[in-house]
């Protein structure tokens, strides 16, 4: 009697932790963004791949009838400043770049960048560096007001140190300062009207998808707006790192423009003096794949993992020569690589000591 007492304790205790483990596992969770003014948000950034570039003899660039494959690799420090947030939620953040370093070679030419502190260093073969200065990266002047939803809403004017110098608007108003004509401002604000939410408004339980649709604003296309890919997320799992619980999502988004959409957006661009030569988009083509790592509790991104492919072929004409005739020139473009991204450090606005992410 003892022994089935036993048995039967062990079974239904077997159970209780079945029966836990499931529940856990099918908790839901609400993905979105907890910004707290005067937080900042540090991440190391890498990126590596190759960038080939081929172009006739006739095309305007330097390395005309050369074909071109450019490995390059680039690490450093992303920063994201909470400068505000209004009573919906959403968030001013600016973008800094403390310091990165970037290397690219070509022809046996090794050329490295680096940049801190607002002042780069540019050397080729280790010859002497020389230096010039880049305080928009330390110091930039505008800055994004994003949703909790991470729906990109408006683009803010900021001043040194953050300090904004615009009015924070929760409606999606493109600032003037930013831009040269009412028609620019117009297509602006059409611009951010068409930003998709990152994040789906429910709960989200492992198994759950949603679709982030890409567009453009285009008068010429079906219901004013042409549709251009689509970016499948997935909740894939949750994974505990530094003690810290983390939903994982799967990526993969692809966007295309093909002739015929390239066409569409070529005829909605302003017309520039011919004389100078002319210029147009014929295909574009990305591809990204990868993982994305998400904390829940505090609202924000804790890793990315991508692998890029990116595709672009541009064509066009020569200025006219002392005849007045001109000459047709196409090129292509592309990267496939790597990138990037995992939360270094938080600074709290409570505190300037920057607390390390294990």
């Amino acid at each position: 009697m003892i022994r089935t007492n036993f048995k039967s304790a062990r079974a239904l205790a077997a159970v209780g932790v079945f029966s836990l483990a499931a529940s856990h596992c099918a908790r839901a969770v609400v993905l979105e963004l907890k910004p707290q003014i005067g937080q900042s948000a540090s991440y190391d950034m890498t990126m590596s791949g190759d960038i080939s570039l081929s172009a006739d003899a006739q095309t305007p660039v330097p390395w005309a009838g050369m074909p071109l494959s450019v490995p390059v690799s680039a690490s450093g420090q992303l920063a994201f400043d909470t400068l505000n947030v209004d009573a919906k939620g959403a968030a001013t953040v600016r973008t800094r770049v403390p310091n990165a370093q970037l290397q690219g070679s070509v022809f046996g030419i090794n050329a490295v960048v680096t940049t801190k502190n607002g002042i780069a260093t540019f050397s080729l073969n280790g010859a002497a560096p020389k230096t010039f200065p880049v305080p928009f990266l330390v110091d930039p002047t505008y800055a994004v007001n994003v949703s909790r939803l991470g729906r990109i809403q408006n683009i803010v004017p900021v001043g040194k140190s953050g300090v904004q110098t615009a009015s924070l608007s929760s409606t999606r108003i493109a600032p003037k300062a930013v831009l040269t004509s009412s028609e620019s401002a117009s297509y602006m604000q059409k611009w951010l009207d068409s930003m998709p939410d990152v994040w789906p408004d429910r709960d989200l339980k492992i198994g759950d998808t949603w679709t982030i649709q890409s567009k453009i604003p285009l008068a010429k296309a079906p219901g004013g707006v042409l549709e251009i890919g689509t970016t499948n997320l997935k909740l894939i799992g949750q994974e505990t790192v530094g003690g810290v619980v983390l939903q994982r999502i799967a990526i993969d988004g692809t966007t295309t423009i093909d002739a015929q959409k390239a066409a569409l957006i070529n005829a909605a661009m302003p017309q520039k003096d011919v004389s100078k030569g002319t210029a147009k988009l014929v295909s574009d083509s990305k591809k990204v794949s990868g993982d994305l790592w998400f904390d829940a509790s505090a609202g924000r991104l804790a890793r990315v993992s991508l692998k890029i492919a990116a595709r672009n072929a541009m064509g066009g004409t020569t200025k006219p020569d002392a005849t007045g005739k001109t000459r047709n020139w196409s090129s292509t473009q592309g990267f496939d690589g790597t990138f990037g991204m995992t939360l270094n450090s938080v600074s709290m606005p409570t505190t300037s000591a920057k607390t390390p992410i294990s």
